[in-house]
């Protein structure tokens, strides 16, 4: 049965069923005992005569145990059959018998002894031996198994039966059918094969194996010798004592394309092993072939009997001997030897060899060895000698036959018993058909001589190779057509399937690509794709030395990288990478594929990089140079310097190309106290010694260079040999010339030249015909400077000049300066002889240059030998304070001759324009004249642009002048609009001017009339101030002519000035042209503009001002915005009563205030001072940075001390509301009363209280309390407030008592006493003490002291009373019992005891006050409180109304209002029009998320901005009745909390207490966010983290607005916390998760309430673009902007909006720009928004509340009235109007007369009565 079905398995599914992939035999347990018994010891041998093939052998054991499995057709992977084991068990055992047939049989005596367990059958003998055991085993187990296993025959098995003839069946043995090809799976650790170097490292060297499979030799696994020398170098460090070892270089020990035999060690993988898709992943990682080249690896199972003739064999060199080598075969018991004229040239020691065997010695313990290729291509194993199958090893040159010619390759045998395989790649010829081609050049039976290739001990096979080249034992040479990285078209020759294609090119031969690189995309068909003849567009990646193919790719991604190997990269070139990773030291850079780039941190950038991770972000593209390649290394070094990238001098990269004079770009490496190290490409470094390093001397070079700094270097020396260059920072040789050669010049001689090297300063001229070399400035080169300045930089060198002036001859340094000015060429030309001293007369005017300028005077030259001096009052018309300021080195001028003396050869000049006359230079075309442009000259000028300072005017073609700000008007009042004065000027309009000065466009500092100016350089000074104006062309004021200067301005004096800029502390004022001052905002006496700086001082804004100090010195100028008073100026003078603006610097809780008043005073704000009525926490609203209004109440000049008072009755003047009097000196303190004051110090003595800010009172300690106070200094601190009576004033001293019994002398009669005390009786009082059995409670007003027993705390049980009480608590308590006798008495807090009807005795003594009030009327209070009633229950129109208020805040209708009449008018009206609803507006949302989880609030946050500074204080002072009802609200939060605290509900303290409340509500985001801020207090960030993404995982997915919450708490944690890359995580994952808008406004409020102004504008800019449709979005940026100043970037969003928005929302969004620009811009541009609105909706209720709300608070009543009366005049129903009348009767009553009150009731009953 068996037997049947295997034979009916195809060949190709045979093997699959052999339990192997692709021909690998599987190893099953009798497989393994088969190849035990097949390989007896090396050592005996059986005698010849007891080995002979049994006729019918005997049962193997592995037949026996072999699991019978039933094998079919359609399951190839099935174990192997009976059959098939059988017969390997045959072969197993015949091979055991005799394994290593050799030579034919000798003489009996040497039979008798074999040699290496030689057999005595001959190959033919021993194969039709195998045959017939193969037969005989077949037979035997086909008739076993129809015995066992005897069923019904079915067709299928009767028709096999059939085929059988004589009873045996005739089935196919295990022959080989297909010429694998090796990949990594068909690898196995100890198979042996020959290889090729291709590429050779310091530490290992990699190899080309078959199949273009690449291996890897370690340097340890090369030979014994070098792995000892490895492991000594490694060890240098340990052993002090040892010689010096050194790497063996492996570059001398082997060559590029030399073929070594080697054993795979280890087949590495670095994926990690997995499973399901992890696995296939796995399965593509990256592999590793680990290879030994060390003999006795390689020969392992060789023994010195195996050892013959032919025999190629690896070996290393032990020692070099006299005549030759010894070598080692590791192979014990044999050595070989290599004569070293068959060495083929000199040897190391531990180098590998690969020779053959020429000859063994007869003991067969020496074997000599020839490498020379002429007899290795010969060394052919013997055929007579049957070598067994593990002695053969590859490299070895056998004779084969061919057996069978397969599909893909040939099947090949040898010494008869063995068989190996060529694949297609080895056949040696070109394949392009594989079943012609090989029918063609092979048959069955033909001869050939192969090479082993490799063999496999553990498949049991054995590879061989036809290639002429490996056959031959020459390397192969590539053509050079193509070389690795080279692109060309390719056509297909074969393709392989699942592997590859096989390519050709014409003139480079063949190539293969791989499978992987046929397309960076998955080839699903390589033979639909790559079609044989097709051509493709390839690239050279490498080179297959073995096989000798080209490695080709068809990548795209590869064809379009710039290079492939290290090798390729060139030194200079600049290329583009990815940025992979900053570290500390560099920037790792991907250049192409695998090759990646580092670019130092030295190389950043030409400036050292505070913030490098900014410019190398990882992923971003960036221009880097090649500095250095080190192929070796495999290390690229770039540069990022823009000085390099963009240079374009030639590249320095070897000492050996360059020479002396070359120029090139290089960067400091080291500053050395000699000088410079100048780093080039490839390392190559000069020295800039220090005399090189500048024109002119230098001290220290770490002065002027740093390390890193780019530089241009000029080579002044090389010297190849030693590596060594010098090298210069002055890039043209400067020569010096002797005495005799400059006399061929002479100053004032007329010379041509030609430029033969430039300077920075300059340019080197060669002269002729002299040959002199001489120096022209960049000044020189024309007469108007920025003219020579263009000049130079088109300067080239061997620009010829045809005319020069000699105008020096230094003849100490030796040097030449010449010049090409104009004006004094044209002079010289115009003489005969060059000017001397001599020739000049006072009067003279002459062209002439500056020489150099100073303070007090300037020299100049002229065309000659003539300089001098003109003096400081001589330079100009005008008064000039500072000559260097207005004259430059090299600047032309008209210079006249004021004095000369002739024999001291001196001469005074004067450059006064009404002495001298303009020059007039050469006109090389028509250009523009500033001639005309005289002092006064009266001139139209055409507008080209309006700026916020200045406006800018063409007066003539080329010809640009100005209109400073501060030349627009005389005084303020001419200014229509004071804060866009330059508003009403348009381009293209024409003013009329007058001329007034020049300045350089470039400096801006002024010129003189007398300079030679240029027009492209200048800008005329233009004055339009009516009074310039007036006058008579060419006149102007003294003013104008001579403008004030620092020198001329005195402190105090007055001026219009126009702001420039603005910064936090600073304003930036214009006060002329010229000047440019800095005023303190603190100045300012207008607290609004301190509040909003940026809305009342824009750019260009006009304030008045006045000079508080100029110093010319230091060039500084200090404004103050405050008209100074005698002594102001410098801060000395102020006077009491003086009403000053300031902003809080500091805070004090115990001292009070500190205001900043001015910029150096500082004053002082009393605890007493700042409130008419003292409060217990004073300080609690203000903050640092507040501004606030006070009054000078005392200065001290001398010691520069300043009292300062806010209380209301000093600021406004207002004394009714005085609670507690100010006390300024003891006289305002009477005796016996009751005053209130702060503690100010707590002494041992006692207590002393501050009365107000000069007056203390002494409190003794015995005058504290009437109670014994153990602990009383803890009980009185600093800075609290306390009510006592006055006992004493004794002069200057005031004695004070805190006893309540002498505070208020009528309470002890209300003094609870022990007597008082009845059972049940409900007290007050305060924790005394806590203790585990109980709590202390002292009784209100009282002395005694009583226990709660633990029992009697709570309802429930309490284990831990002092986490419920401490010391200080309030409580209330019932007397339980009173025992007179013992003194004693018990208290009880249970909650039981008490109820909500309890009244405390304190309450009934307030309402005993209540009752003493004058005839019982009610007080301000109460009537709020009604009007609070009242507003609860407005008709919803009016909340309506409300509800598009800008703040979000209510309409103003908190006044006490007497709403009756209205109601009465409208009483009959109310039931009209009931459901004639307003339509409502929604209100701007510009609040945020806080920490607690709220939603973002609707009010603008700058209201309660404004309630912190303590501006507005409109809320009123608390009645008694008030405080009392605060009072008991209190009480009764405290008692909740005690309930609380005992029902264990109370607020969470540990994160345990979170975690249990959390349990029971796991959807509260209150009470995530309130862990999160727990975690924060404790500085846990981390924990906080946590805290939030265990949120976001436990609230439900319903609960949206809770998440939402949590996130916003998330996005401020990063904020406040993280870093932006954190916080751009969070956001992200935020907006995923939520909706979207609502997610960025609320990291805009995040940002906006941090003061990240910049990031919140970024993100508006991309939320306007994303939300484009959603209004809020708008209106949240408009508000924003405007808040920044930024109104008109604002009112730009308003129109942006308006093409974005749906018609329908555009009222909304309008009516909302219009409040904010009430609010925040400009109010008459709100009013005129409304109005427009209002005429295209004049029934629109709700618009008409809202535009009177915002008229209301900007606080213009004639205007607001205006409004009303227009409101009132429409016709709308009659609840709408008694709305409106309603509103302009409470306007009236807080704003109006009597009278104006009186008229709105008489227009609503005249509208009651029109009904």
């Amino acid at each position: 049965m068996a037997p049947a079905k295997a034979a009916s398995i195809p060949a190709d599914k045979k093997r699959k069923a052999d339990g192997s992939e692709k021909g690998t035999p599987a190893k099953s347990p009798a497989d393994k005992k088969a190849k035990v018994t097949a390989e007896p010891p090396k050592a005996a041998a059986a005698p010849a005569k007891t080995v002979k093939a049994p006729a019918t052998p005997a049962k193997s054991p592995a037949t026996d145990t072999t699991p019978k499995t039933k094998q079919t057709p359609t399951k190839p992977t099935a174990k192997t059959s009976k059959v098939a084991e059988g017969a390997s068990a045959v072969v197993a055992k015949s091979k055991a018998a005799v394994t290593r047939p050799t030579i034919p049989a000798k003489p009996a005596e040497e039979q008798a002894f074999p040699r290496g367990g030689a057999s005595a059958l001959t190959p033919l003998e021993y194969r039709e031996v195998s045959d017939q055991a193969k037969q005989d085993v077949l037979f035997e187990q086909t008739e076993t198994e129809a015995t066992v296993n005897a069923k019904p025959k079915s067709k299928r098995r009767r028709a096999a039966e059939d085929d059988t003839k004589d009873g045996v069946k005739k089935v196919r043995t295990d022959e080989t059918t297909y010429a694998e090809a090796l990949s990594f799976k068909r690898l196995n650790v100890g198979m042996t094969m020959i290889g090729v170097i291709k590429e050779i490292n310091d530490l290992d060297v990699a190899i080309s194996l078959p199949d273009q499979l690449t291996g890897y030799v370690s340097i340890t696994e090369i030979s014994d010798y070098v792995t000892q020398q490895v492991e000594k170098a490694a060890g240098e460090d340990d052993d002090s004592d040892a010689e010096d070892v050194s790497v063996p270089e492996l570059q001398e020990l082997f060559t590029v394309g030399q073929t070594v035999s080697c054993a795979i060690t280890a087949l590495e993988h670095e994926a990690a092993p997995g499973s399901g898709d992890n696995a296939a992943k796995a399965a593509a990682g990256r592999k590793r072939i680990a290879l030994s080249l060390k003999p006795a690896t390689v020969n392992a199972s060789l023994s010195a009997s195996e050892l013959i003739e032919g025999l190629m064999i690896a070996a290393s060199v032990s020692s070099e001997e006299d005549h030759g080598y010894v070598v080692s075969f590791g192979i014990d018991g044999v050595s070989g030897f290599l004569l070293k004229k068959n060495a083929a040239g000199p040897l190391q020691v531990g180098q590998i060899v690969f020779g053959g065997i020429s000859k063994m010695d007869s003991a067969r313990r020496v074997a000599t060895v020839t490498l020379e290729p002429s007899v290795l291509a010969k060394a052919v194993v013997p055929p007579t000698h049957a070598i067994g199958f593990d002695a053969l090893k590859a490299g070895a040159l056998v004779n084969t036959k061919v057996k069978t010619v397969l599909d893909d390759g040939l099947l090949l045998t040898m010494f008869g018993i063995l068989e190996g395989t060529v694949n297609l790649f080895n056949v040696g010829v070109k394949i392009s058909d594989p079943s012609a081609d090989l029918a063609a050049a092979f048959k069955p039976g033909q001869k050939l001589r192969a090479r082993v290739l490799y063999v496999d001990p553990i498949r049991k096979k054995i590879g061989l190779t036809l290639v002429p080249s490996l056959v031959q034992w020459t390397t192969h040479k590539f053509s050079e057509a193509l070389d690795i990285g080279s692109i060309a078209d390719f056509t297909v020759v074969r393709s392989e399937g699942s592997v590859g294609v096989v390519v050709e090119h014409s003139n480079a031969g063949l190539g293969f690509a791989h499978i992987s690189r046929l397309s960076d995309k998955r080839v699903e068909k390589v033979e639909t794709s790559f079609k044989v003849g097709s051509k493709h567009r390839g690239r050279v990646v490498g080179r297959d030395y073995l096989g000798g193919l080209l490695q080709i790719s068809f990548q795209k991604s590869v064809l379009e990288q710039p290079f492939l190997r290290h090798e390729d990269i060139k030194v200079g070139t600049n290329i583009k990478g990815k940025v992979v990773r900053l570290t500390p030291g560099g920037v790792i850079v991907a250049l192409a594929g695998t090759i990646n780039g580092f670019c130092p941190k030295l190389h950043y950038a030409d400036i050292a990089l505070s913030q490098p991770e900014k410019m190398f972000k990882e992923g971003a593209i960036i221009k880097c140079q090649v500095l250095s390649v080190d192929v070796k290394n495999k290390r690229v070094i770039l540069t990022h310097k823009k000085s390099l990238l963009n240079s374009t001098l030639p590249k320095i990269v070897s000492y050996d190309t360059t020479k002396s004079g070359d120029i090139g770009h290089g960067v400091i490496s080291a500053v050395k106290s000699f000088g410079c190290i100048v780093t080039f490409y490839n390392e190559v470094r000069a020295l800039v010694p220090m005399n090189e390093l500048s024109d002119k001397f230098v001290e220290s070079a770490a002065e002027l260079f740093s390390v890193g700094q780019p530089v241009k270097c000029r080579i002044i020396e090389v010297n190849a040999a030693e590596e060594k260059m010098r090298g210069s920072f002055n890039l043209v040789a400067k020569k010096t010339h002797t005495s005799a050669e400059l006399d061929k010049v002479t100053i004032g001689e007329l010379v041509a030249g030609t430029v033969v090297g430039l300077l920075t300063t300059g340019a080197i001229v060669e002269l002729k015909p002299s040959l002199v070399r001489a120096l022209i400035p960049q000044a020189h080169l024309s007469d108007d400077l920025s003219s020579a300045e263009k000049a130079h930089t088109e300067l080239k060198e061997k620009h010829a000049f045809k005319e020069l002036l000699v105008i020096a001859i230094d003849t100490r340094k030796g040097n030449v300066t010449i010049s090409a000015k104009p004006s004094l060429l044209a002079d010289r030309k115009s003489r005969a002889e060059a000017l001397t001293i001599d020739d000049l007369e006072p009067g003279m005017i002459l062209p002439a240059f500056v020489r150099n300028a100073t303070e007090k005077a300037a020299y100049v030259a002229c065309a000659g030998d003539v300089s001098g001096i003109v003096r400081i009052h001589n330079i100009s018309d005008r008064f000039v304070s500072n000559a260097a300021d207005y004259l430059k080195p090299g600047q032309s001028v008209k210079a006249a001759v004021v004095n000369v003396d002739k024999n001291e050869r001196k001469v005074e000049f004067t450059l006064k324009q009404s002495v001298c006359e303009p020059i007039k230079e050469k006109p090389v075309a028509a250009r523009p004249s500033l001639a005309e442009y005289t002092l006064g000259a009266r001139v139209n000028a055409k507008i080209v642009s309006v700026k916020d300072t200045q406006i800018n005017v063409e007066l003539a073609p080329k010809v640009k002048g100005r209109v400073h700000v501060t030349q627009l008007v005389d005084n303020i009042s001419e200014l229509k609009d004071p804060k866009h004065p330059l508003g009403a000027y348009k381009v293209g309009e024409t003013i009329e001017c007058k001329v007034i000065g020049f300045h350089d466009a470039k400096t801006f500092r002024s010129l003189p009339f007398s300079f030679t100016k240029s027009p492209g350089s200048t800008v005329v000074e233009l004055t339009m101030k009516p009074s310039e104006l007036a006058l008579p062309d060419n006149s102007v004021s003294k003013q104008a002519e001579a403008p004030d200067t620092l020198d001329t301005l005195s402190p105090g004096k007055a001026f219009l000035g126009f702001v420039q800029s603005l910064s936090d502390e600073e304003l930036w004022v214009h006060i002329g042209y010229n000047l440019l001052g800095r005023a303190q905002l603190l100045d300012c006496p207008n607290p609004a503009a301190l509040r909003k700086p940026h809305k009342y001082f824009p750019a260009g804004a006009a304030v008045e001002c006045w000079v508080a100090f100029a110093n010319p010195e230091k060039k500084t100028l200090d404004l103050t915005l405050r008209e100074p008073s005698i002594g102001s100026l410098i801060g000395t003078a102020f006077t009491e009563g003086q009403l000053i603006v300031g902003r809080i610097k500091k805070v004090d809780k115990v001292h009070g205030l500190v205001v900043q008043v001015t910029p150096s005073v500082q004053g002082r704000v009393h605890l007493a001072d700042i409130s008419d009525e003292f409060e217990k926490d004073p300080t609690v609203a203000y903050r640092p940075g507040n501004v606030v209004r006070v009054c000078v109440t005392h200065f001290d000049s001398e010691k520069h001390r300043l009292d300062l008072s806010m209380r209301d009755s000093r600021v406004e003047g207002s004394d009714s509301l005085i609670v507690d009097p100010e006390v300024r000196t003891v006289s305002d303190v009477v005796a016996n009363s009751v005053v209130r004051g702060y503690i100010s110090t707590v002494a041992d003595s006692g207590v002393f209280v501050s009365l107000g800010r000069a007056v203390s009172a002494r409190i003794k300690i015995s005058d504290l309390s009437d109670a014994f106070i153990k602990n009383w200094k803890e009980v009185f601190v600093p800075g609290q407030l306390v009510t006592g009576r006055i006992t004493g004033i004794n002069s200057d001293k005031v004695e004070m008592s805190l006893k309540q019994s002498v505070v208020d002398p009528d309470l002890q009669a209300k003094t609870v006493t022990l007597d008082s005390l009845r059972k049940g009786r409900k007290l007050k009082g305060t924790v005394t003490g806590v203790k585990e059995f109980g709590v202390f409670v002292k009784l209100a007003n009282s002395t005694l002291t009583g226990l709660c027993h633990k029992t009697q705390v709570s309802d429930t049980e309490v284990q831990n009373l002092d986490q419920i009480y401490s010391v200080g608590d309030a409580v209330k308590v019932i007397v339980l019992k009173v025992d007179r006798k013992e003194k004693k008495f018990s208290l009880g807090l249970k909650a039981s005891y008490f109820d909500e009807n309890d009244a405390v005795e304190e309450d009934e003594e307030a309402a005993d006050e209540d009752a003493m009030d004058v005839d019982g009327a009610p007080e301000a209070g109460d009537v709020d409180e009604d009007l609070e009633e009242d507003d609860d229950n407005t008709d919803g129109e009016e909340a309506t109304a409300d509800a598009m208020d800008v703040d979000g805040q209510e309409a103003d209708s908190d006044e006490e209002v007497d709403d009756e009449d209205v109601e009465n008018i409208f009483g009959a009206f109310d039931e009209e029009d009931s459901d004639d609803g307003l339509e409502a507006g929604e209100g701007l949302e510009v609040g945020g998320f806080d920490w607690e989880g709220a939603a973002a609030a609707a009010s603008d946050p700058s209201d309660s901005e404004s309630d912190a500074e303590g501006d507005d204080k409109s809320s009123k002072k608390k009645t008694r009745r008030a405080k009392q009802r605060a009072k008991k609200e209190e009480e009764e939060r405290i008692a909740q909390k005690e309930i609380s605290l005992l029902n264990g509900d109370a607020p969470p303290e540990v994160a345990e207490d979170f975690e249990r409340l959390l349990l029971g509500s796991p959807n509260s985001s209150y009470l995530w966010i309130k862990f999160m801020a727990f975690q924060l207090q404790m500085a846990e960030v981390q924990k906080a983290r946590l805290v939030a993404e265990r949120a976001l995982k436990s609230i439900g997915f319903r609960e949206e607005q809770e998440k939402m919450n949590v996130w916003v708490a998330f996005l401020n944690l990063e904020n406040s916390f993280g870093t932006p890359e954190t916080l751009q995580k969070v956001f992200e994952r935020a907006i995923a998760m939520n909706e979207p808008k609502a997610v960025y406004l609320h990291l805009i409020r995040i940002y906006e309430r941090t003061q990240k102004f910049e990031q919140a504008e970024q993100l508006y800019v991309i939320a306007t673009k994303k939300f484009n449709k959603s209004s809020k979005v708008w209106t949240q940026l408009g508000l924003f902007q405007l808040k920044r100043g930024k109104v008109e970037d604002a009112r730009k969003t308003l129109q942006r909006s308006l093409q974005s928005l749906a018609k329908r929302k555009h009222v909304k969004i309008i009516c909302k720009f219009a409040q904010m620009e009430f609010r925040y811009g400009e109010p008459e541009r709100g009013r005129t928004i409304f109005e427009g609105i209002m005429n295209n909706y004049p029934k629109r209720v709700d618009l008409w509340s809202v535009y009177l709300d915002m008229e209301i608070r900007n606080g213009d009543v004639a205007l607001t009235r205006r409004l009303f009366e227009r409101v009132i005049g429409h016709r709308f129903s009659s609840k709408k109007m008694k709305f409106f009348f309603k509103k302009f009767l409470d306007f009236e009553k807080k704003h109006g007369t009597p009278d104006s009150v009186d008229a709105v009731k008489q227009k609503a009953v005249a509208y009651v009565e029109s009904l």
